[in-house]
């Protein structure tokens, strides 16, 4: 679905880089953001609305969407996406494609 609004793995992998390089790397225990956090509970809500048991791919872009200052949404403006479009396109993709047909 990201390939088709022209986000690759590449670009997201440069963008990701790009966003990310002020942030300490290594290993360490990882503990979850607060904005993590949230994007988590945005994807379960989007499941919970679409009737599914179970977050998928398009549940955790929704929640992505959602997160108004996270690096995510930088990134997507960054390329010039509109994030309430993007928003709208994953939700009709979802509609056309329930969860449960991605089981």
């Amino acid at each position: 679905m990201l390939v088709e609004l022209g986000l690759d793995e590449e670009r997201l992998t440069a963008l990701l880089e790009q966003f990310t390089a002020d942030y300490p790397s290594g290993e360490a225990e990882l503990a979850l953001s607060r904005p993590t956090k949230k994007l988590l509970e945005h994807a379960v809500d989007e499941a919970r609305r679409q009737g599914s048991f179970f977050i998928a791919t398009p549940h955790l872009l929704l929640g992505v969407l959602r997160g108004k200052d996270t690096i995510a949404a930088q990134m997507i403006k960054s390329v010039g996406l509109d994030p309430v479009k993007m928003w709208q396109d994953v939700r009709k993709h979802v509609r056309k494609y329930p969860t449960t047909a991605l089981r």
